[in-house]
């Protein structure tokens, strides 16, 4: 009898093991848990080396960009401080002799030549600067506060066209839109916005781009308990998004409104286009390069002007780090 259970249990052994894929007749020995976590702290190991091995890759591009962006900015710098002539010896070496006269120069002599119909008319710094002035902060609230507006209702309120309206933000950010500049000047002009800022301001009063987005993640992450205690308290929804809502994402609204300004501050190709009248400084920068008389047409002097024309953005960043910082960790908390 017991002759027959051991018998029996070797042919049970020979089937499991045939079906396993083991040859019959081996003995198969059985994995122990010690050997399991051994395979897969091996396996973790790898995959951790890995992971350092594209991390330092990455960071390490990173390096590289930014040196190379700061080599920029410091050969600029460095060329500003040359005379002419030690531009024309070694355009890529140290200043001989350190002078400051091309930023004396290029903040005396920028200006623009603009035509006003049969005349010619030529706008110093100090318009240059006060169109400058106008042109970024009118847009840049406009074009803040309408996806902010967007975004809220978008995200508060349950309607159909929800899914319509974040399907052509996505489509206008995915599609090149440049080959539409001619249909788009020609509307501005039959509209009567064009060549005046107030039709600059309107065309700017849009949700679409990536702060309707911003936005959006922003006031869903916003608990909708305030607003109903605001709604019980009698209030309506314009007082409860400009009071309750919009307060709550001043971080990041504050961060948008900063950096929008300071892309229309760079911002040259707008007002070329649109405001042929109302030449900013970053236009002027822009022009400076084809300038063909003296002393404009130094290239120690349009080095000047460009690092002149970086300041205030200089400034503004130095002035409200904090405030860009505090947006950035709000963006990432509640994104």
């Amino acid at each position: 009898m017991a002759w027959h259970n051991k018998k029996a249990q070797q042919l049970g052994s020979s089937a499991a093991a045939f079906a396993d894929g083991a040859p019959v007749g081996e003995e198969i020995v059985p994995v122990s848990e010690r050997q399991t976590a051994t395979m897969r702290r091996n396996r973790k190991r790898k995959s951790d080396t890995v992971a350092s091995v594209i991390t330092w890759v990455v960071w390490s591009l990173i390096f590289i960009y930014s040196i190379s962006l700061l080599f920029l900015y410091g050969w600029i710098l460095m060329s500003s401080l040359k005379n002419d002539f030690a531009w024309m010896v070694d355009s890529f070496g140290f200043p001989v002799e350190v002078t400051f006269d091309n930023y004396i120069t290029a903040f005396q002599e920028l200006k623009v030549t603009v035509f006003t119909g049969n005349e010619q008319k030529v706008v110093y710094l100090e318009n240059l600067l006060l169109n400058s002035f106008i042109y970024l902060i009118g847009c840049g609230v406009v074009a803040t506060i309408a996806p902010c507006i967007m975004a809220y209702a978008a995200s508060k309120f349950n309607f159909a066209f929800n899914k319509v309206i974040d399907g052509i933000v996505i489509v206008t950010m995915i599609l090149p839109i440049i080959g539409a500049l001619p249909s788009e000047i020609a509307m501005s002009k039959t509209l009567g916005l064009y060549g005046h800022f107030l039709g600059m301001f309107f065309m700017k009063f849009t949700f679409l781009g990536g702060n309707y987005l911003y936005f959006k993640s922003a006031f869903k992450g916003v608990p909708n308990d305030f607003a109903e205690a605001a709604k019980v308290d009698g209030a309506s929804q314009f007082r409860v998004m400009f009071q309750i809502m919009m307060p709550m994402v001043s971080n990041i609204f504050f961060l948008i409104l900063l950096l929008q300004m300071m892309g229309f501050w760079g911002d040259w190709q707008t007002p070329m286009i649109y405001l042929p009248e109302y030449p900013t400084v970053a236009f002027s920068l822009y022009d400076v390069q084809f300038s063909k008389t003296a002393p404009l047409n130094f290239k120690p002097v349009q080095l000047a002007a460009c690092v002149l024309g970086s300041i205030p953005t200089l400034i503004a960043f130095v002035l409200f780090k904090n405030k860009i910082m505090g947006g950035l960790a709000f963006g990432g908390l509640k994104g």
